[in-house]
């Protein structure tokens, strides 16, 4: 309501009350209380902008052997090329010239994988070889020494036909997991809230391991890290939220307040289901001083088969650094390895459990079951 003193009134503001001005001038009002309640969380699960979770690995590429010839890698998920890199060979160690591109596997649904690296000769030669490595591993480690994958072979500057050679990768996403000893999965989603309360994201893992939290702050973007620990219970008090300051009004920040939250998981294996993890236990974990699975062309035909330092499958005994009993355990799914991992999100507001209408006994709250394929 808004008056001036053409009203007969006028607005003393150090009592905050109307005052009178004009004789004879009388004035009504009408208050109507305003009920607004809270609303959930909303957790995105478009395409565009929803659930992701991935293995972040490296794709590199080693080249020796005569100078200026150069190699290309490309990798291609279902089809499509989804990174690359070059390497020139130049003087000097070729330790020293490995170029590796990021790349992300996907583990929320079934995917292709396959390498091709491209040989180039320097132009006028007409002999001459490149010894060449494809390395894949992890670009978090978990336990160095694991989750790593090697080809190797040899172009020859005289032989065109064996310039281009193809890796299929049917078992990429499990050779950089390596029952957990390799890389951790890496989690984002994205959530909003119509208000401006804060937000949290829970993170629930299902192997034993303590609930990642993240707390979002709606009014400076800070991030609070934190875990659930019993007797603690979020939503119904501190620590996490202010939840006394909130009380009846809206808190100070943004309307509409949409964030992205990530967190990274070491999935804790129990293989002999002791209770213990197994990388707690030498005896499961390996020793960390292989090489890694390694694939050998060493007829230059392209079959990568001939040896390998694989616990399981074709070339099993090959003579290469690696080939320990534990270096890689999850060739058997049967071996109580998890092939599918089951996390829990939940996004909580600042307001939650207060009664407020949902459609969750919970009120302010939204969640969503994760699959992670490990294999």
């Amino acid at each position: 309501m808004a008056i001036d003193d053409d009203m007969g009134w006028v607005w003393d503001s150090a009592n905050n009350v109307p005052v009178q001005a004009i004789p004879e001038i009388s004035m009504s009002h009408r208050a109507i209380a305003v009920t607004v309640d809270n609303v959930d969380p909303t957790i995105d699960t478009s395409a565009a902008g929803g659930m992701q979770a991935y293995i972040a690995g490296n794709a590199c590429l080693r080249i020796s052997g005569k100078e200026w010839s150069t190699a290309t890698l490309k990798m291609y998920t279902d089809g499509a090329v989804s990174s690359s890199v070059t390497v020139t060979r130049a003087p000097g160690s070729p330790n020293s010239q490995v170029r590796c591109a990021l790349m992300r596997v996907d583990v929320l649904a079934s995917h292709t994988w396959k390498a091709t690296v491209e040989f180039t000769p320097l132009a006028g030669k007409t002999s001459g070889s490149n010894p060449f490595w494809v390395i894949f591993d992890p670009w978090r480690k978990v336990n160095p020494g694991h989750g790593t994958t090697v080809f190797s072979g040899t172009f020859k500057v005289q032989n065109p036909a064996g310039w281009l050679k193809t890796m299929d990768l049917p078992n990429l996403r499990r050779d950089l997991f390596d029952s957990g000893r390799g890389a951790p999965v890496e989690f984002a989603a994205t959530a909003g809230d119509p208000g401006t309360d804060d937000l949290a994201f829970v993170w629930q893992w299902g192997d034993g391991t303590t609930e990642t939290v993240n707390i979002h702050k709606n009014l400076d973007g800070s991030v609070a890290k934190g875990v659930i620990a019993d007797p603690q219970h979020l939503g119904f008090g501190d620590p996490f939220f202010d939840r006394a300051a909130n009380t009846g009004r809206s808190p100070a920040g943004t309307m509409h307040f949409t964030v992205r939250d990530t967190a990274t998981h070491v999935v804790r294996v129990d293989s002999d289901r002791d209770g213990g993890s197994d990388c707690e236990e030498e005896q499961h974990c390996g020793d960390g001083h292989h090489d890694g699975r390694v694939e050998d062309d060493r007829s230059h035909d392209g079959d990568w088969t001939h040896a390998n330092d694989r616990d399981c499958g074709n070339g099993e005994d090959g003579n290469h650094q690696g080939d320990h009993e534990h270096d890689d355990d999850d060739c058997s799914d049967d071996s109580g390895v998890p092939q599918v991992m089951w996390v829990v999100l939940i996004v909580l507001d600042d307001d939650n459990s207060r009664g407020y209408p949902s459609l969750f006994a919970h009120d302010g709250t939204d969640m969503e079951f994760v699959v992670a394929q490990l294999s």
